[in-house]
């Protein structure tokens, strides 16, 4: 555990540092440009002073025209969304890092202490109780996935901030984007398929609980069709049964009967009267 924090926290802190350089280059698109605010100003101004020495009025909705609030375009919100939320699970990333390593200490701490060796033995089973208990391990899962989506809200983040300076090449990131997505994708599911195989991401004990829940509800969807199918068919059965059982019963009482004796016994007279 404590190597494995040791680890992201060093990425951690690069990304963040990469991070951050990009939003002080794209933040400022969230407000008024301060020269253009300054240029709408100076024409105001002179609007004003040259109709003072007209004698002529200036129109209230001119001046609302030049003070008119700033809307940032979408891209620009779209991107710095993307980029601030990269960097928040990435400084979170780094917190549970730090966490971590503190746990992996006190846990050293404690199980290594020198006890007799049967008291050691029964304080570290005490502690590895505790900590299946409360699944440290799925944390310390948790802690690469989550550098991940940082990762990834980064890329989607530049493709659009490229895109609006040149399609071209923010056409060309988009591919390696899409690439590298569809390739931890890949190695999320490979486990999956192949249990012996050595390929797997954060998500890929996510994958295997999706997919096995995905199974049984197939499976349970099938057996309740199944089933279904097999009641209908029985009670089907049954009634051509009753049918095939009546007719027969029928057949055996004109045959010992007789014609007229069955025409009797339904109409109270012989077949000629």
């Amino acid at each position: 555990w404590k190597a494995d924090a040791d680890g992201i926290l060093v990425f951690t802190g690069l990304f963040s540092a990469t991070v951050a350089a990009f939003i002080i280059e794209s933040y400022g698109n969230l407000q008024p440009d301060p020269s253009a605010v300054s240029v709408s100003l100076l024409v105001h101004m002179s609007q004003q002073l040259a109709g003072l020495s007209n004698g002529t009025h200036i129109d209230a909705a001119v001046r609302r025209a030049h003070t008119a609030s700033f809307r940032p375009p979408a891209s620009a919100v779209w991107v710095n969304a993307l980029w601030f939320l990269s960097l928040v699970a990435s400084l979170t990333c780094a917190l549970l890092a730090t966490l971590l390593q503190q746990w992996a200490r006190r846990y050293l701490h404690r199980t290594q202490r020198r006890y007799a060796p049967h008291a050691r033995a029964r304080i570290r089973a005490f502690f590895a109780e505790g900590a299946d208990r409360y699944h440290i391990a799925t944390v310390v899962e948790l802690l690469p996935a989550l550098l991940h989506v940082a990762v990834f809200l980064f890329f989607a983040g530049l493709v659009v901030f490229v895109f609006d300076i040149h399609r071209g090449i923010a056409a060309g990131i988009l591919a390696l984007v899409v690439g590298c997505g569809l390739a931890y994708a890949v190695l999320t599911v490979f486990p999956v398929i192949f249990h012996d195989g050595p390929f797997q991401t954060p998500l890929s004990t996510a994958a295997w609980y999706l997919c096995h829940l995905f199974l049984r509800s197939a499976w349970a969807a099938g057996e309740y069709v199944l089933v279904g199918a097999g009641k209908v068919a029985a009670a089907s059965t049954q009634k051509v049964q009753k049918r095939l059982a009546a007719r027969a019963h029928h057949r055996s009482t004109v045959s010992r009967l007789g014609w007229a004796s069955v025409w009797r016994t339904r109409h109270g007279s012989s077949p000629g009267g």
